[in-house]
């Protein structure tokens, strides 16, 4: 797990990642909300991002219909989620 996340904050980071990797786009909560393997609201979703945001893992360049759009402004959480990743 990555130092100072708990566990669901951790795995949301990783799915950020991935998807933020796999599209080269912003990751909006209702997309997050939607992988299995999180199983949280988007609201849920969006509460636990404002707290990455707070924390300086990710950054919200705008919101727009009232979806919070993240996408990663350092390497800090991209070498955390290298460092863990299992292949």
């Amino acid at each position: 797990m990555g130092s100072q996340l708990d566990e669901r904050s951790w795995q949301l980071l990783q799915q950020l990642i991935r998807r933020y990797i796999h599209d080269g786009q912003p990751v909006s909560s209702k997309t997050l909300s939607e992988v299995p393997e999180i199983a949280l609201s988007s609201a849920t979703v969006r509460h636990v991002m404002a707290d990455l945001e707070q924390c300086g893992y990710v950054a919200s360049p705008h919101t727009s219909a009232g979806i919070v759009c993240l996408s990663i402004i350092c390497l800090q959480p991209v070498r955390l989620f290298v460092m863990t990743w299992s292949i």
